[in-house]
């Protein structure tokens, strides 16, 4: 009930009470759902204040980006981006050369103790955002609160550096420009573009230099990068841009102006909240808050994640091959000998992820006993023998309806499936049921360890040294750390050139 909830997810802090929001999250849209507390106190209530926050997210193609995109927090720099890779780069081919360096230390002694502690490589986002700058701290470094703008102090804060306070000026705001499938910052010239640049010099050659790499993860894993809030995270898992946000979204992230801080007439409250060291220029400037994209003002925004891995395409001639987008369908498990009676008639939802390797995902599981076949309860404890296995596997032929991913309603879609994988486990038997199911009145199972093959006429040497039957000498040219076959024959060059049908790398 609403009120246990009130009741119970609750903190007092001093002379004020928090009660946490409820999120629930539909698996079947994509979408989170959060229930603040005036949602709570008031179920009945129709108006915005009151109302429910959802939140849908879904893959949006560059293509289909508005042409102009504005960030206010965790702003990628393209400049940034490429000093900081190179660099890292830069420290990862030291490391592989280099036995006395680690990602954790650039200079260790010969009995391990670590000279050089090496420090996270430098931000890639631009100094935007809604916290505390260092150039809004004195000269001692502390941050000077004076709310009624005497120039008389009523309190500093120290170690008040990248401390969080909303609010960022427009003049601050970093303007992403989509030309195609492009993502730029200011002009669209080749600098400014928002990706892995290739420069004259080998050295700085970033692109080439990451797809040089056959496991770049492995290259640069250990490598620590820092943001704007003194956090350090691990550069390989990609660069996370921040929210950017259409024209019409900008405006909806404006702060209120309902305070007084400048103006003279101390009954007037149409000003934004009081900020340190800004003028009154400055704090008149039109401000963005970040908590209108978390209260559900701003109603759609785009993010942007910068990777380090190559991508391959499968390529019809010239043209990238197409592939389905994910999916979600309904299935309904039928009544028939081939699914657990338990299962019969009930309805789940399966998600098609867009890779076949994956399969369809939603099927439920159970724990069971490889040595019994029985299924063990969650509750008992992990032995060897246990694993956890799809209930069924949905028989071929067998149909699903499509459901539309933003609204979870059928689109009227069916398609059939056909398995391509599953498990099947053979139940162990006791001696006794052997000898049962054998039949014919025998009372032991003989095994012979003297048993000979009568003849070889029908088996094949398929070894380099197996005549006409040899399928070859051993393969010594290496693609990626394997054998280079094309059409299941050892190729004598290295495999360089594609054929069109073939996978291959795209820039």
């Amino acid at each position: 009930e609403n009120s246990q909830w009130l009741s119970t997810m609750v903190k007092t802090y001093g002379s004020s009470n928090y009660v946490r929001e409820l999120h629930l999250y539909n698996r079947d849209t994509n979408s989170h759902l959060s229930i603040k507390e005036n949602t709570l106190r008031n179920p009945t209530s129709s108006s915005a204040a009151n109302g429910l926050k959802e939140e849908v997210r879904r893959p949006v193609s560059l293509n289909d980006l508005p042409t102009a995109l504005y960030c206010l927090e965790n702003c990628i720099s393209p400049s940034a981006l490429n000093s900081t890779f190179d660099n890292a780069l830069d420290a990862a081919k030291d490391i592989d050369e280099n036995a006395n360096q680690t990602w954790a230390c650039s200079n260790l002694a010969a009995n391990g103790t670590c000279l050089s502690p090496r420090a996270a490589f430098s931000s890639v986002h631009y100094e935007v955002g809604p916290y505390v700058k260092s150039s809004e701290l004195d000269g001692s470094g502390n941050l000077v609160i004076d709310r009624n703008h005497d120039s008389t102090p009523d309190y500093t804060e120290t170690n008040a550096a990248n401390r969080y306070w909303d609010g960022i000026r427009d003049s601050h705001k970093i303007t992403y420009t989509r030309s195609g499938d492009e993502i730029y910052v200011g002009t669209i010239t080749p600098i400014n573009q928002l990706t892995f640049h290739t420069n004259a010099s080998a050295e700085d050659n970033n692109k080439a230099r990451i797809l040089g790499q056959a496991n770049i993860y492995a290259y640069l894993e250990g490598a620590k990068i820092s943001n704007r809030h003194g956090h350090e995270t691990n550069l390989v898992w990609g660069i996370w841009g921040g929210r950017l946000l259409p024209s019409s979204s900008l405006a909806q992230a404006e702060c209120d102006k309902t305070f007084h801080d400048w103006d003279a007439d101390t009954n007037s409250f149409d000003e934004y909240e009081y900020r340190p060291s800004w003028n009154e220029a400055q704090s008149g400037e039109v401000r963005y808050c970040t908590q209108k994209l978390r209260d559900g003002s701003v109603t759609e925004w785009y993010h942007l994640n910068v990777q380090v891995a190559p991508r391959y395409d499968l390529m019809d001639g010239t043209n990238a091959v197409t592939f389905d987008s994910p999916k979600i369908f309904n299935f309904t498990v039928p009544s028939t000998s081939d699914y657990p009676t338990e299962e019969h008639g009930k309805n789940y939802r399966l998600h098609f992820t867009g890779d076949e390797r994956y399969g369809l995902q939603g099927i439920p599981n159970h724990r069971i006993d490889l040595m019994t076949g029985d299924a063990v309860s969650p509750a008992e404890p992990w032995a060897n023998s246990h694993r956890w296995v799809p209930k069924f596997v949905i028989g071929n032929g067998a149909t699903v309806n499509e459901v539309d991913s933003i609204t979870g309603q059928e689109t009227g879609n069916t398609f059939r499936i056909r398995p391509l994988r599953g498990q099947a486990f053979l139940k162990p038997l006791t001696k006794d049921q052997a000898l049962t199911l054998i039949g014919g009145g025998i009372t032991d199972i003989p095994y012979d360890t003297n048993a000979a093959i009568a003849s070889t006429d029908n088996l094949r040497d398929l070894s380099p040294s197996g005549g006409v039957n040899s399928i070859g000498a051993t393969p010594t040219t290496l693609l990626n750390n394997s054998p280079c076959i094309v059409d299941g024959v050892p190729a004598t060059e290295v495999c360089t050139t594609f054929p069109a049908w073939s996978i291959a790398p795209s820039n």
